[in-house]
């Protein structure tokens, strides 16, 4: 069905021009046209964080992993989705996940030191930092999260 992707282009454009409403039923007609069409519900997703419907949200996502598990970065964006709603433990548990299906997405480790941090689990916080800059040198927001739980941690030998 080669609508699928043209009205997912134009709720591209839609959302890129702030129609958020125009937007979301341009996704929506996409999906229904085709209920496997992953970048559709990553799409509306998105639109619907900047709708402020999360819970669509994490629906959509949810949806889009359904059809195919192994999207890490979908699965990471979802963790962050719900880390947002502090829900710290389904967010660890997508980035667990995100970490099982690609061992070195550095983003996935910050983001688990991020909930360990939270939840105040700061050796643990440490460790992923740690981890996330070793997988990805130049990975300026995990250096950032590192420092801030050595300074608050007040470690300042390592």
């Amino acid at each position: 069905m080669f609508f699928c992707p043209s009205c997912s282009n134009l709720g591209n454009v839609y959302k890129e021009r702030g129609q958020l409403q125009e937007a979301l039923e341009n996704y929506r007609h996409a999906v229904r046209l085709k209920p496997d069409f992953i970048d559709g519900y990553i799409n509306l997703a998105a639109a619907l964080v900047a709708a402020r419907d999360m819970e669509q949200a994490v629906q959509a996502y949810v949806t889009a992993l359904q059809y195919n598990p192994d999207l890490y970065c979908v699965r990471s964006d979802l963790g962050n989705l719900l880390k947002a709603l502090g829900r710290l433990d389904e967010a660890k548990a997508c980035y667990l996940k995100a970490i099982e299906t690609r061992p070195d997405f550095a983003v996935a480790w910050s983001n688990l030191g991020c909930v360990f941090n939270a939840q105040g689990e700061i050796w643990l916080a440490i460790h992923h930092f740690e981890k996330a800059v070793a997988l990805d040198p130049n990975f300026l927001d995990a250096y950032i999260n590192l420092g801030n739980v050595l300074k608050e941690a007040r470690i300042f030998d390592r």
